[in-house]
Formats: C-alpha cells, structure tokens, sequence
C-alpha cells in the first residue's frame, strides 16, 4: 500500500554484561529491513557509570556501544519510560540519551522532567502522521517538575497527551511499561485503564513489562497488546516463558483500523531466534488460550485471584516484616510468621491507609522524604 507505513514495536532489549555483536539480531534483521520504523523499549541505561540508585530491584546498564548495534538493524525509536533507565541515576539517563541523539534516534518516554519525558514523538511518511506516547508505572525512575526520569502514568496528564495527540496526527499509539512480571494477563486495573485510553483516543496500546508473552484482546475496534515479552534480555535461571518473546508490527493507514502481524521470536545469550515449525505452533496455540480465557470473566479473575494467592507472603512480608529476609522465607511462611505481625485491626488499618486517596497521599509523601533524608 503507497498510502501507508510499517513500524514493529518490540519489547524489553537489555544485554546486560554482554560485549555488543551484531550477531543478536542478524535472524530479526529480515523482519525489520521491512518495516519503515522500528521500536523497542530500552530496559537498561547505555552509561560506563557505576552509580547506582538506591532502590527496590536490581540496578540494570548496558554498554554505551550498544546503541550502533541498535542503529545498525533497523531500530530506530527508543522507549526509555520503564522502571530501569533511572537505575544509574540521572548520570545513566543523560549518557543514553547523549548517546541516542549522537546517532540521531528517536526516543521518548524520557527526560530532564516530566514535561520533556511526556513529549508526544510524531513521525510521518507518505502524507500520515503518527503520534507515540510512552509511559510506565511509577516507580523510581518517575519523572517530577524539577526532577529527570520516565513518563510516569498519570492518568490526567495522559489523558490530555492523547487528546493533543489526537487532533496533531492520523494515528496515536500508546506503550506502558507496566504489569505484573510472569502474568500472562492484565492486572484488573491495567485492562481498565487501557480500555478507557482506547476510549479516550487511542488506535492501541502496547504494554511490556511482565518479561512473558500476555495475552491480546480487541476493543472497541482497536487491539490492546498486554504484553510483548524479552526482545533480548539474558538472565540466569529464569523459566522458558522468559526468553520468548513478540513483536508486533503495524501497517499504518489514514482511515482504516490498524491492521498487524504478530512475529513471535525467543532469544539465548547470543542472538535472537524467530520461531518456526512446531515450537512456533506451540506458541501460537498458547497464545490463541490465553487470549480465550481473558475474555471469560470467571477464569480471568481466576488466574489473577491465584496469581495475588501465589504473591501473598512475598508481598506480606516485603511490606511489613521488620526486615526484609534474604533466605529462610519457606520456613517463615510455614510458621505463619505473617500472623504474629498483623491482626484482623492491623489489616484493616493499613488497608485503609493504601487504598484510601487521601491517607495513600500523605503516605506516599512521608515515605518519599524518608527516602531522601536517609542517605
């Protein structure tokens, strides 16, 4: 089609501790040599500085040579609005960006503040123009007024994004790195809030994040992508869902509903792999269920109800164990140590706190000054 473009959305690129080869994408390199833009989301800073931020989670950075490697097969937008581009403090966000813009890529997500990381990127080709907006969940690397970081969600700045996106372009497009990691499926809230972008203007939406191929669904005539898994993210004793992974790429007209194909792809610490034969039926298959059982109500709060189940005493004893265990977690689980901590008053009470607007607000204020006094 003369009026229309490709652009292939990929998810979570992360060589972390491996030398840059072209060799990681000489197998993908066919499928983005057709399409006119390629992105992908960059889960670790490209910076040789070693200070990390204090936070929850590993502190991730890749080497800065990467982004040739990068530029070299065809990717050639970069989202940086995920939980990881902070890890190396401001210093590991301004050496990537640095290092994008010197080999004149595009990015967004990301910024000196919050005005400049929730930048709406417009690119055109053959008369359409199409907005990208990349946000993430709110965690470390969240961007403020006077301070660096990511586009962290908000649902009201967001929903003016979309809406001045709309009325700038033919097509807006939205990625949120956000999720829960190894879940197949959209947190509740997640699935509401990308239904409700779609509502508000969006063509789709694109999430990474959950490190595992999620399921897809159409709303509305638009298509919600919950998860597009690793693009490339090597890590030791992790199961098989990690190192598969998708790619999504979209045909982009004027008029028409937003048309794509799904190339489904797995990666080792080498190269990564497009999947063939039966194992990419066995994909598929997995796939086509998981986008079935989402559309049934019951076994849809079925799988997240055990997913919380499977979560609780980590989640529990994270938050309110007077220590943050390193080991012996099985033996403690098997005391109900939880039990000795918290009451039936005591649930109640820090429920309230975290699901109630105001107290949530206040506390979220006085663990941050907490977090900024404490050096």
């Amino acid at each position: 089609m003369i009026n229309s473009f490709k652009i292939l959305f990929s998810g979570d690129f992360a060589p972390i501790n491996i030398e840059p080869t072209e060799k990681v994408f000489e197998h993908l390199h066919k499928i983005t040599k057709k399409s006119d833009f390629c992105f992908l989301n960059l889960e670790a800073p490209l910076t040789n500085s070693n200070e990390k931020l204090i936070k929850d989670g590993s502190n991730l950075k890749c080497n800065p040579s990467w982004i040739k490697v990068i530029k070299n097969n065809g990717y050639n937008i970069l989202g940086l609005a995920n939980n990881h581009i902070l890890d190396i403090k401001e210093k590991g966000l301004f050496d990537s960006i640095d290092n994008i813009n010197q080999e004149k890529i595009q990015y967004c997500g990301a910024g000196k503040n919050i005005e400049e990381a929730s930048k709406i990127l417009y690119i055109e080709k053959n008369n359409i123009k199409l907005s990208i907006i990349a946000t993430c969940e709110n965690e470390f690397s969240a961007a403020s007024e006077n301070k660096p970081g990511t586009f962290g969600l908000d649902i009201i700045l967001l929903y003016k994004k979309i809406q001045e996106a709309k009325n700038s372009s033919d097509k807006v497009i939205v990625t949120i790195h956000g999720g829960n990691e190894h879940f197949e499926f959209p947190r509740p809230k997640l699935r509401e809030l990308c239904k409700f972008i779609i509502d508000i203007g969006a063509d789709s939406v694109v999430c990474h994040h959950s490190h595992i191929i999620g399921s897809i669904e159409e709303y509305k005539g638009a298509t919600i992508f919950y998860s597009l898994g690793n693009l490339f993210f090597p890590s030791n004793g992790k199961n098989t869902s990690w190192y598969h992974g998708c790619s999504v790429q979209f045909q982009i007209t004027k008029d028409e509903k937003l048309d794509y194909e799904l190339i489904y792809h797995k990666f080792d610490n080498k190269s990564v792999h497009l999947l063939e034969g039966d194992e990419l039926l066995k994909i598929k298959n997995s796939h086509s269920q998981n986008n079935n059982i989402l559309q049934s109500h019951d076994q849809y709060m079925e799988k997240w109800n055990n997913y919380c189940k499977n979560s609780e005493f980590r989640i529990l004893a994270n938050l309110f164990l007077p220590y943050k265990p390193k080991r012996g977690l099985s033996l403690l689980k098997r005391l109900n140590i939880i039990d000795i901590f918290l009451g039936r008053k005591d649930l109640a009470n820090k429920l309230n706190i975290l699901r109630c607007e105001s107290h949530n607000e206040i506390l979220e204020n006085i663990l941050e000054k907490k977090y900024e006094e404490i050096k």
